[in-house]
């Protein structure tokens, strides 16, 4: 029996949609658990105005309500009703933030987007939150996406990275000025929107993931949507743009398509508004058409496909219909006078949490902040006066004598080139995510946080030199290797500055126990990767009682660092014992490590296929299968080693790299190493609740920093990889 496409929703009479005003031709349905949408909308009210400290001047009763339905019934009409309400929840905080940078200057727009940008960046942290406000955001919005990936782990982390991959671009601009044309515009406007993630969202909220392939087949009729909904919502937010940038003694920020037209087409406000007008029924023509030619040309297309093509129209429908009713855009709108006109329930608005029977727990107010510094050089290094010399002549073209070579100085930048380089490139971000959780229990003020965010991220950036020379790791993060391109030498000695560099940074916290800190930590690190390069060098394999030691030295020194350092800094006098969190995350962090360079697809295309083998290495896995396995398979093993420490050491070929991953599945290595990170993950959960518990204050960034990590198995009858 075939399923049913409108399971979650019901049609509007088209007749009344018209009486109200609205102009579209498509079909207008509404989510029939309307009320879990507004109760999620009163959630982030209350969460708001607790995690902001008291602010709701832009919050209200919420954003997305009105008394024709909520915005996100209409977006999400197909939802399933345990994911309509997260939906509504992250939906409704884009719309806060819309609302407040639309107050203010360009500048402070920017800001107010800067944080906002920081706040989305949920789990890969592209530099420390730089205001308070991003910090408090975040936290508001870890809450959401840990829901989100509790409940659907695969599509729930597909979201967090579209938002972090395909909304974190310029949200703002000052006007239309820069456009050429309108679909420059309307290119801007779908990116600004975030239209990318939107279709991830409705893909979440029907349960199901939507590939490339999809949307590639897909995207006639989204294109045709899109561009319908972004001049709808220009045409219907006109006013209010208007009226806000008249606010300003400069001129306004309106980024409106009727702006865009009044002044590239001369055309007054009324004939450009109706131009505007008309184009949106003309995108809704070209959906329907583009929908019908798909339907012709596919006509086996499966039923998740024929779903989200109906459902696509039924957006643009009711996005408008909302928009035209709304009192974010109709401040003077008047109440429905009958209930139930438009078989829309009346709302309720008493709920916290998004679905009935989800508890909330009680948020506190904390403070979470810290903008890093960059290294750079210093006020009194550099060329003399920002002159160079060449062959005895200034850049100024004066000669020099001997007796005046000692006034030459030269500048950092042979020093701070490598270390600029492995900046450069992309990162995880654990380290930083984590001291921000941290931070949650422990309050660390946002100066000296800032501190021991960039301490942390230069000690684990020169490690990672290091470790790509001593090992002769070609890649990293998918990209050239330091060494290569800088050479070993000069690697070396930049690696080895920043340990100057983390030191200087120490010093400036002027607080004595944070040295002490840092030099025993270091000495910790340098411990364990003696250990690690022994056992390779000798080819002798650790027991997993050493193995452990040796992370919880190598691994875990640099997370114990920071929560030492935090502790030492935190005004709050605790007696809470978080070092077992942060050494099961540094045992998970190496694990996963060992596991993903094996098993996960990403990791080959960063830093090559088995790459661990290359080296030699006594990763967790080999560690295992060895133990495990007959005297037979640990000659295959070793002997392989033993070839690649050979003098013309070379990559081992795929075909023996191939040969010892038969040997750990032979042994039951690779499931007993997901096994092991399975532990590891239900522990740091059980000591995440203590603390929460002991604290009073739950952590969503911990937890969803987590979720973040998790490794699923390999699906079955795929490819046996991780993606």
């Amino acid at each position: 029996m075939e399923e049913e496409i409108w399971v979650h929703s019901r049609q509007l009479d088209p007749e009344e949609v018209r009486k109200t005003g609205c102009f579209t031709n498509l079909p207008v349905r509404v989510n029939k658990r309307d009320d879990i949408a507004d109760s999620a909308t009163q959630r982030l009210a209350v969460e708001w105005a607790e995690i902001m400290e008291g602010d709701r001047s832009k919050v209200g009763l919420g954003k997305t309500c009105s008394d024709y339905g909520n915005y996100c019934s209409y977006l999400y009409p197909e939802s399933k009703p345990e994911r309509l309400g997260l939906m509504t929840y992250l939906t409704e905080m884009a719309f806060i933030h819309d609302d407040v940078a639309e107050d203010m200057d360009f500048d402070g727009a920017m800001e107010e987007h800067n944080a906002f940008a920081q706040a989305l960046d949920v789990v890969e942290d592209r530099g420390p939150a730089k205001t308070e406000r991003a910090s408090k955001m975040k936290k508001l919005l870890a809450q959401a996406t840990l829901e989100c990936v509790k409940l659907d782990h695969e599509v729930g982390m597909e979201i967090v990275d579209a938002y972090r991959k395909k909304w974190l671009v310029d949200m703002d601009i000052p006007n239309t000025e820069t456009f050429q044309t309108l679909d420059d515009y309307l290119a801007f406007r779908r990116a600004n929107a975030g239209a990318p993630a939107f279709w991830v969202m409705i893909g979440y909220s029907h349960g199901h993931k939507f590939t490339d392939e999809d949307y590639e087949i897909m995207k006639p009729v989204m294109n045709a949507g899109e561009k319908s909904m972004l001049l709808m919502n220009d045409y219907y937010s006109w006013q209010k743009e208007y009226e806000a940038s008249s606010k300003f003694k400069r001129p306004g920020r309106i980024v409106n398509a009727i702006e865009f037209l009044m002044r590239e087409e001369s055309l007054s406000m009324e004939a450009a508004k109706q131009k505007v007008k008309n184009l949106i029924l003309e995108y809704e023509d070209l959906c329907i058409l583009e929908k019908t030619k798909l339907y012709k040309n596919n006509p086996s297309l499966p039923f998740h496909l024929r779903k989200l093509l109906e459902v696509c129209g039924c957006v643009v429908a009711g996005a408008h219909f909302w928009s035209a009713n709304a009192p974010r855009y109709n401040s003077r709108k008047t109440k429905i006078e009958e209930e139930g006109t438009l078989g829309v329930t009346p709302l309720k608005r008493d709920g916290r949490s998004f679905k009935e029977d989800t508890k909330q727990c009680p948020t506190k107010r904390r403070k979470i902040q810290g903008p890093g510094t960059k290294i750079r050089p210093s006020a009194d290094s550099g060329s003399q006066n920002g002159n160079v010399v060449v062959n005895g002549t200034t850049t100024e073209g004066k000669k020099i004598g001997v007796l005046n070579l000692d006034t030459v100085a030269l500048d950092l930048t042979a020093l701070l080139s490598p270390c600029t380089y492995i900046q450069s490139l992309p990162s995880k971000g654990v380290r930083s995510s984590l001291v921000e959780a941290l931070n949650i229990w422990l309050l660390v003020p946002e100066k000296p946080l800032a501190v021991i965010k960039e301490i942390i991220s230069v000690l684990h950036n020169s490690s990672l030199i290091l470790d790509d020379i001593e090992d002769d790791s070609p890649l990293r993060r998918g990209k050239t290797s330091t060494h290569i391109i800088f050479g070993p030498a000069q690697s070396t000695n930049s690696a080895n500055f920043l340990y100057v560099s983390a030191a200087r940074s120490i010093l400036s916290l002027e607080h004595p126990e944070t040295l002490v800190i840092l030099l025993e930590e270091l000495q910790s690190i340098f411990t364990g990767q003696s250990w690690d390069l022994y056992w390779k060098y000798n080819l002798i394999c650790p027991t997993e009682a050493e193995y452990f030691s040796m992370v919880d030295q190598k691994t875990g020194a640099l997370f114990r660092m920071l929560l030492r350092l935090m502790q030492s800094l935190s005004p709050l006098v605790s007696t809470h014992n978080i070092e077992p969190l942060v050494r099961l995350m540094g045992r998970y962090f190496q694990i996963r490590d060992d596991y993903m360079n094996l098993q996960s697809s990403v990791y080959s295309q960063q830093k090559g296929f088995c790459e661990d083998l290359d080296e030699g290495k006594f990763s967790y896995p080999i560690v295992h299968c060895l133990s495990v396995s007959p005297p037979s398979t640990k000659n295959i093993i070793l002997g392989l080693f033993r070839r690649h420490k050979s003098p013309t050491q070379q990559p081992l070929p795929v075909e023996s790299k191939l040969q010892i991953l038969a040997c750990m599945k032979q042994s039951g290595t690779l499931e007993a190493t997901l096994g092991m990170l399975k532990e590891l993950e239900g522990e740091a959960e059980r000591v995440i609740g203590v603390l929460e518990e002991e604290t009073g204050e739950q952590n969503p960034m911990m937890r969803l920093l987590l979720e973040g990590l998790r490794v699923q198995p390999p699906k079955q009858g795929g490819s046996g990889k991780v993606e």
